[in-house]
């Protein structure tokens, strides 16, 4: 009868099979008595045996009770253990949110702690913190710069709004009253005297070399924040541009001088000298600005470095326009000069010992007959054959012991500096390149620390 057949699981094979309590019969298939019968709960083997008091069951199947204590012992085991990584998980909670509490607390306590302390003693505290993090020379080069601007725009603003009230026309030797707006724009005028003379400071290699090789100037001014610098004080050449011209146009369109000149401030600005001058020098100071963006470098170089020559045309037309302008910028321009023409004819010709193209994208160069330098410092390189001006820096990999010096260029897209230079190597049509350094570099003064 169907009654007397059970249906039980295996635990060593994962199957089910079937055991008859009264013949104690056992098989893999389902019976023909089964077939019609509501199948039953499944039951453990160990119970269908100890039922019926027989051992009979499928080779695989043979077992005792022991086999469903030992998978109950194992089902608690299981169950034990999670409750155990559960409750050592809230545990590591509870220990991290007291250590969260501890930390919020003893940060309130030094904040209560630092403000009853004295304004000197917080202000060397706040000195000390951005000096460890090599901030305070640059906040200290920033603020003087600040100041300087600052004291140079009131003196020139204030001086020439005294006389503004006698002033000589230039075409009718006439004297006429001059607006509120002609201060401004000669207080901005002396600001492009300084700010257009210290621009080329930065930028003057041989001079920033020499100031990294002193370890005072190291330490006490960002050197290795030139390039940044020269950006910073070309943003403000522009801004201070545009006031000055703004304030030169607004100045002919409301003083008196348009009644003796008999004509708008547009004839005018472009008529007279000065005025001609400073709207050319706005629009190649747009010429070299739209070019000088980091995309443009990355994606052109060369339009970078040949539209920013136009510095030449800029300096020029700066001596015109500017009647005291020479007085500012004769030292700077001087150095500058001296540092152009030594680089451009008198280089370091260095013959290529080694080359080769390491992938995916990277140029190694050695070099031989390098001049001694320090680990950290860079060079600029020239390969007449490719572009006789241009001037690309590159990083020295090398260490001063070695008999070689290495660099390793990265080269970008077909038709690039570096990708035209392996193309001149690898056919032997160059030999040699024009070095302009080593030039010095923050990394430089490492050994200068028993900390780094």
């Amino acid at each position: 009868m169907a009654s007397q057949w059970g249906e039980y699981l295996d635990e060593s094979t994962g199957c089910t099979y079937y055991f008859n309590s009264v013949t104690g019969e056992s098989t893999w298939e389902r019976p023909p008595a089964m077939a019609q019968a509501p199948q039953r709960q499944r039951k453990n083997f160990g119970q269908a045996v100890a039922a019926s008091g027989s051992s009979l069951a499928p080779e695989s199947a043979q077992t005792d009770s022991k086999l469903e204590k030992r998978s109950l012992l194992r089902a608690q085991g299981v169950q034990g253990r999670e409750i155990s990584e559960v409750q050592g998980v809230r545990k590591e909670r509870v220990d991290i949110d007291e250590l969260v509490k501890q930390d919020e607390a003893l940060r309130r306590a030094k904040e209560v702690e630092y403000a009853t302390r004295p304004w000197t003693e917080r202000l060397a505290g706040w000195i000390k913190r951005r000096q460890d993090e090599g901030e305070l020379s640059k906040l200290v080069v920033f603020s003087l710069y600040i100041i300087i601007n600052v004291i140079l725009y009131i003196e020139a603003s204030v001086r020439h709004a005294e006389g503004s009230e006698n002033v000589d026309v230039p075409f009718k030797n006439t004297k006429v009253s001059l607006s509120g707006f002609f201060p401004v724009a000669k207080g901005f005028g002396q600001l492009l005297n300084f700010n257009c003379a210290f621009l080329l400071v930065p930028v003057s290699r041989g001079l920033v070399r020499r100031l990294h090789d002193i370890t005072f100037f190291s330490k006490t001014l960002p050197l290795g924040k030139n390039i940044q610098m020269h950006k910073y004080i070309a943003r403000f050449v522009f801004f201070a541009s545009c006031v000055h011209g703004v304030c030169h146009y607004f100045n002919w369109a409301t003083s008196s001088m348009q009644e003796f000149s008999g004509a708008g401030p547009y004839k005018n600005s472009w008529e007279l000298p000065k005025g001609l001058t400073g709207n050319i020098l706005m629009i190649v100071m747009l010429i070299m600005y739209n070019a000088a963006h980091d995309p443009v470098k990355r994606s052109n170089f060369e339009m970078f470095w040949y539209s920013h020559h136009f510095f030449i045309l800029f300096y020029a037309l700066l001596f015109y326009h500017g009647s005291v302008f020479w007085k500012w910028a004769i030292a700077p321009v001087i150095i500058y000069t001296l540092e152009r023409v030594g680089r451009e004819f008198f280089p370091h010709r260095l013959r290529v010992a080694e080359f080769s193209h390491e992938p995916p994208n990277i140029l190694h160069v050695e070099l031989e007959g390098m001049p001694s330098y320090r680990a950290g410092q860079y060079l600029f390189v020239n390969c007449p054959e490719i572009a006789r001006f241009e001037w690309h820096p590159f990083t020295i990999s090398s260490a001063p012991e070695d008999e070689t010096t290495s660099m390793h260029m990265m080269m970008f897209h077909k038709g690039s500096w570096t990708r035209t230079l392996l193309e001149k190597l690898s056919a032997n049509e160059t030999t040699t390149l024009r070095i302009d350094g080593p030039h010095g570099a923050p990394s430089q003064h490492v050994w200068d620390y028993n900390t780094t």
